[in-house]
């Protein structure tokens, strides 16, 4: 879901740019932009991938108790935690002698018939 709403955000980021080279009427911005959405998608979806890929035993069993806590899957706390470098930075640094003493774990639920309003 967090993919879904990341790719919703990046494709209005280029919805905006394409607004903005209509209004110059440059087909070459606009060309551009589509180039630079691809290769920021391609860019973050390769740092996200190696991001899950360092998530080692010791964040294994973290995320597994996180996911019983909160009542969802494994698989979903891998993808939050892995979602951005700032949140493996947080996992890395509790896990490390002598730093973060702590880690707050939110979650946020959305009546999907409202979606959220």
């Amino acid at each position: 879901m967090e993919s879904t709403r990341e790719d919703f955000n990046m494709m209005m980021d280029v919805a905006r740019e394409v607004s903005a080279a209509g209004r110059k009427k440059n087909s070459v911005n606009l060309i551009a932009a589509q180039e630079t959405l691809k290769e920021k998608m391609a860019r973050e979806r390769d740092e996200k991938a190696e991001r899950m890929s360092n998530i080692g035993p010791h964040h294994r069993h973290i995320c597994e108790m996180v996911a019983m806590h909160l009542e969802v899957t494994i698989e979903e706390v891998f993808e939050a935690i892995a979602q951005t470098s700032a949140s493996m930075n947080i996992m890395e640094s509790f896990l490390e002698k002598g730093h973060q003493m702590g880690v707050v774990f939110l979650s946020q639920y959305e009546d999907p018939k409202t979606n959220g309003r």
